[in-house]
């Protein structure tokens, strides 16, 4: 169940994560960066290194904080300090950018999914000491879009396609010296993709599809999907028409997961969406642009600012 009212709300911020320690949220309104107390939501420190930094990630000592903006600059703070230890700009690149980065299994480096003007990428490797960075990876005619470290695998995980004549989509498998193990060979374009360490399962949302669908470590066996009631559209042109299926709240642009996996949000045109582990819808956000993101390890959910607490049905 989601409380109706929300509970806690932090102004001017969107969207944010929690210190595991559960001392800050950290937000951000893509123009600024604000670190709030979390008992009294108190607004503490406000920082505007990053332009549009909308993607926080915490470090897994949870002493650092790395944010990226689409503008390509990458910002990385010391929590306790509350300091920005080195930030640093891609450079060679007018695109945006768009992808992920991760923090490394050791703690010492950040990958870095970079786009190059031809919308080809490499990967960037970031020393977390002093914000150095080296070019690390790439092959020919391809573009990455996620890279996520599983350490239930020990192993590291690179989704992306081959552009050519008719794209090839896979997830490629890097060792802990990033070091390419294994390679499997996707259906469809994955636009985004979330681990869920308690299902052991991999979430995720292909560009043409309506629903998100669980699969397995094999990447071929689909053990769940989760979507809402469909229906179908008919596109009318200026000789012909056609049929598309689509959600009810129309096209689904993301999504994320609770930690423990009980809950998922799924942003729609038309709403933001939260569902059960079984796919059961259980509160609808009408007319909300924008995505839900839950905190770990709290069963707490923020949506435009606006912190909603959950809990499960017995």
């Amino acid at each position: 169940m989601i409380s109706e009212k929300p509970i806690k709300k932090l102004k001017r911020c969107y969207s944010g994560v929690v210190t595991r320690d559960r001392k800050y949220y950290i937000g951000t309104s893509s123009a600024s960066l604000y670190f709030y107390d979390y008992k009294s939501t108190e607004l503490i420190k406000k920082f505007q290194d990053i332009p549009y930094g909308d993607k926080l990630y915490l470090s897994d000592d949870n002493s650092l904080l790395a944010v990226k903006g689409t503008l390509g600059k990458i910002g990385v703070y010391d929590i306790e300090s509350m300091k920005l230890r080195f930030s640093l700009k891609v450079k060679g690149t007018s695109q945006p950018q768009d992808a992920n980065l991760c923090f490394s299994h050791c703690g010492k480096f950040l990958y870095n999914i970079v786009y190059d003007d031809d919308l080809l990428s490499y990967l960037m490797k970031i020393k977390l000491s002093d914000g150095s960075y080296e070019r690390i990876y790439n092959q020919p005619r391809e573009s990455y879009t996620q890279i996520i470290f599983v350490p239930q695998h020990n192993c590291y995980y690179l989704f992306g396609f081959e552009r050519a004549k008719e794209n090839r989509f896979f997830v490629r498998m890097f060792n802990l010296d990033f070091i390419e193990i294994d390679e499997i060979v996707l259906d469809e374009y994955t636009s985004h993709v979330e681990y869920s360490p308690i299902e052991d399962l991999f979430y995720l949302k292909f560009l043409q599809d309506y629903s998100i669908k669980a699969v397995d470590r094999t990447f071929s066996h689909v053990v769940k999907e989760i979507s809402s009631e469909t229906v179908t559209e008919i596109i009318k042109g200026n000789h012909s028409q056609r049929e598309v299926v689509t959600s009810k709240y129309g096209y689904m642009s993301g999504f994320s997961l609770s930690k423990e996996t009980l809950f998922m949000s799924i942003s729609y045109e038309q709403a933001v969406v939260i569902f059960d582990n079984k796919g059961k819808e259980q509160k609808i956000f009408p007319m909300l642009c924008g995505n839900a993101h839950f905190f770990d390890g709290l069963n707490e959910v923020i949506i435009k600012g606006e912190i909603y607490q959950f809990s499960v049905e017995k």
